[in-house]
């Protein structure tokens, strides 16, 4: 399977980078409402309001110009938007990846490769071999074999995969190195539709 540095489909990363940036810019209508709520309409930080995906050092200071003052805020919210931060875990990180794709993809395609295998089937119903690696899934190099196996001499062997080539970030990528973008942008939308609106809404 050949790998490429983008796709040979030149659509493609700009359809993921849509993605990304739509992912990004609902969190940050989410934010301008806020801040219509702590500030008024228009708010202050009009011009500076977004969705805070900070460090944990720069989020207090940040907030002003993200949201709005910490003292103006209904009571919960600063909690509720500090509980978000992806340095939290449990889940929250994809929010950073979030953040630090849409950046990136601001000034270049997102690092995405073609040639790359998900394996939904595989099912073994008679092998005997002296060696076996694989299936890889993943970004593959080009050339590598995806499945390699040394039967045993004589032998029969039953055995059944189903290899689907798909879309990853890069090896090289600073963020989801290596990760199928579809599973990976769904999780980033499964946690912003079932944790941070839920969370966020009553404030609005």
């Amino acid at each position: 399977m050949e790998v490429r540095s983008q796709p040979a489909d030149p659509v493609i990363p700009f359809l993921i980078g849509d993605c990304i940036h739509n992912a990004r810019h609902a969190l940050d209508h989410l934010a301008y409402g806020l801040a219509v709520r702590v500030g008024g309409d228009p708010p202050g930080n009009e011009e500076t309001s977004q969705f805070p995906i900070r460090k944990p050092s720069s989020f207090d200071g940040a907030l002003a110009n993200d949201i709005g003052p910490k003292k103006a805020m209904p009571k919960g919210l600063y909690a509720a938007l500090e509980g978000l931060q992806p340095y939290h875990g449990g889940g929250l990180e994809v929010l950073g990846a979030l953040d630090r794709l849409d950046k990136l993809d601001k000034h270049r395609f997102p690092p995405v490769v073609a040639g790359v295998g998900e394996v939904p089937s595989f099912h073994i119903g008679q092998l005997s071999v002296s060696y076996m690696q694989g299936p890889r899934v993943g970004a593959v190099k080009d050339g590598a074999p995806i499945l390699e196996y040394v039967p045993q001499p004589g032998t029969d062997m039953n055995m059944d995969f189903e290899f689907i080539p798909a879309i990853a970030f890069d090896e090289r990528s600073p963020v989801a190195a290596g990760q199928s973008v579809a599973p990976f942008l769904d999780s980033i939308l499964s946690v912003i539709s079932a944790r941070v609106f839920p969370t966020l809404e009553p404030f609005l």
